[in-house]
């Protein structure tokens, strides 16, 4: 019976792991209700991962849900930590949302983490 509940939980993070992909993949084609599905899915499976968090506030704020987008962008925040591809999304997700200043302290902690990343995305923009 001890070994069950490591396992389910093992079972589970693989399954959000599972589903974000899948989400990403629904936000990309633009299928904004069956993301949103995935995501919440996922993220009640992995309440504090960054990455699915921030795939989350990209899809409610892509669905015009303004508030429930950046009440899920702070909380992604939070658990970022060092993380730079969620900062770099995160940093996106505020100069789309015209959150400026929030959106350079974020590229500017991003550029901290991951300096070399930073080059290869303006360089990826050239």
């Amino acid at each position: 019976m001890l070994l069950v509940v490591p396992v389910l939980l093992l079972l589970a993070v693989a399954d959000a792991g599972q589903q974000l992909r899948e989400g990403l993949v629904a936000l990309q084609k633009n299928d904004l209700a069956h993301a949103r599905a995935l995501l919440e899915s996922a993220s009640r499976a992995n309440p504090n991962s960054p990455e699915i968090l921030v795939a989350l506030a990209q899809t409610y704020r892509k669905m015009a849900l303004n508030d429930l987008a950046s009440s899920t962008a702070v909380t992604a925040e939070r658990f970022a930590d060092n993380n730079p591809q969620v900062l770099h999304e995160l940093a996106i997700f505020y100069r789309d949302a015209g959150e400026l200043d929030q959106a350079a302290g974020l590229e500017t902690r991003y550029s901290e983490v991951d300096p070399h990343g930073v080059w290869e995305s303006w360089r990826a923009i050239r």
